[in-house]
């Protein structure tokens, strides 16, 4: 049996739609992920407002895994690489806590406000087990 739990404490921040629509594909993946490699059995969606930023967690309680083991495999990592690249479209800093038979949890961090000004936000931070800067306990 699998469960998943949605949590959104974003305090009905407005977000422009291609913010929107790269939270949610990366969230789709990080679960299919979960299911297809970590053999998870809890998964956990967390949506925070955070001031200007919105930060995106989700955490499974799988089997875990080494990033270095596929950073340069495209066979084993085109799907990590795809939730980077969308998080860098939309300038939100994107990091990847996983830990043999520990669980993963992948989180994206976005200026809100400078997204909807169409302005660019922070630089861009694609790091391979380092926390996102927003990053909740």
């Amino acid at each position: 049996d699998l469960c998943i739990a949605f949590t959104d404490e974003s305090a009905g921040a407005e977000v422009p739609g291609e913010v929107g629509l790269a939270l949610f594909r990366i969230a789709q993946e990080s679960m299919q992920n979960a299911l297809k490699h970590a053999r998870a059995t809890g998964i956990e969606v967390r949506l925070l407002g955070r001031g200007r930023r919105l930060v995106l967690e989700v955490t499974d309680d799988g089997i875990g895994f080494d990033p270095n083991s596929i950073a340069g495999d495209h066979a084993g990592g085109l799907g990590l690489a795809s939730m980077q690249e969308r998080a860098r479209l939309v300038n939100a800093d994107f990091s990847i806590r996983a830990h043999d038979l520990r669980g993963t949890t992948v989180s994206v961090s976005v200026d809100v406000e400078s997204a909807r000004q169409g302005r660019a936000g922070s630089a861009e931070r694609a790091e391979w087990g380092a926390p996102a800067p927003e990053s909740v306990p």
